[in-house]
């Protein structure tokens, strides 16, 4: 039930840029786990089929992060589930108030997690990792592909906290988790998304 991305694979994924396409991909799965995580509890499912509003397609994982990872940015996303796939809607945030919001809030988690995630790395220097957990899925990712959730998503039904290691997190070699859950984002335009 439970999902890591494997080590080794992260590893590889690591030794490239930072802007790297896959950076990218990593902020859409992270995207994915804060989507499934802001569900109703009555949505609650861990089915990996999606669809993207507002197409009809069904897809795997991995074809919804390829598609996440290539629409323009940032976007603001939603989600809802009907037990057997997440249908996700995602638009571009436009107006210039929307825009001054996002960018206002996206900086100030970029700052206030990458800085405690960095004082809690044992590597200085390094891009940390860290423990990702939302509802039934975890994953290891680097801090800086959550950095770059934080500016390329707006999700409006997760909120995240991050907490200290633990010994599980500590295993994968991550320098603290951020957990996922229910909550709501609202903004100023709510017509812009």
């Amino acid at each position: 039930m439970f999902q890591v991305l494997a080590l080794g694979a992260l590893l590889a994924l690591l030794q490239r840029s930072d802007t790297s396409p896959d950076v990218e991909l990593l902020a859409a799965r992270v995207v994915l786990i804060a989507l499934r995580a802001g569900l109703h509890d009555r949505e609650r499912t861990t089915t990996e089929t999606y669809v993207l509003e507002p197409e009809e397609e069904r897809l795997g994982q991995g074809a919804v992060i390829d598609k996440l990872s290539t629409m323009a940015k940032p976007l603001f996303c939603d989600a809802s589930a009907d037990g057997s796939v997440v249908r996700i809607r995602c638009r571009t945030i436009t107006t210039a108030a929307a825009l001054d919001y996002h960018t206002r809030e996206a900086e100030e988690s970029v700052t206030t997690f990458g800085q405690a995630v960095r004082v809690a790395s044992p590597v200085s220097g390094a891009d940390p990792l860290l423990e990702l957990r939302g509802y039934e899925e975890e994953m290891v990712s680097p801090l800086s592909a959550v950095l770059r959730f934080f500016r390329a998503y707006e999700v409006g039904s997760s909120v995240m906290r991050l907490d200290p290691s633990d010994e599980q997190a500590r295993r994968h070699g991550a320098a603290a988790v951020l957990v996922f859950g229910r909550g709501n984002v609202s903004i100023v335009d709510s017509g812009d998304r």
